[in-house]
């Protein structure tokens, strides 16, 4: 069962829950903080650094979104068929404060290949932008 708390009404069902499983048989609860899941604004400036990146090196962009996740999402490897898994994160699964990380990441190893990646907050995002927002076009 998963629940989510928003208010005292969702507190008190969590705890009349609890109070009436059965007291015989052992139970593993975790409760974690709520993070909002990655917003559509850091979705839409992943693709945009993502594009920048394609058209400054020439590396596809989906290719550079693998490259990126086995980078840095990397959660183990496996062997299948005899050959080696990576398996990572899905982006669409990080929450808020986990994506803005990767995307720190991402911007910080462009900068050592000499492509700046500025956050939207930097006087030069809107130069930036304005030079690559056909990308989000395609």
């Amino acid at each position: 069962m998963r629940f989510k708390i928003r208010c005292r009404k969702d507190r008190e069902d969590v705890i009349s829950y609890i109070n009436n499983l059965n007291p015989e048989k052992r139970y593993e609860i975790d409760i974690t903080p709520y993070r909002e899941r990655r917003s559509v604004s850091q979705n839409s400036l992943y693709w945009l650094y993502l594009g920048c990146i394609e058209e400054e090196t020439g590396n596809d962009r989906y290719d550079l979104h693998d490259f990126f996740k086995r980078k840095y999402l990397r959660v183990g490897e496996s062997v299948l068929c005899g050959e080696e898994v990576v398996k990572t994160i899905s982006t669409s699964k990080l929450d808020t404060k986990q994506f803005a990380e990767y995307l720190r990441k991402i911007a910080s190893f462009s900068a050592q290949e000499g492509i700046i990646l500025p956050d939207p907050s930097d006087i030069y995002f809107e130069q930036f932008y304005d030079q690559y927002k056909h990308i989000l076009l395609k």
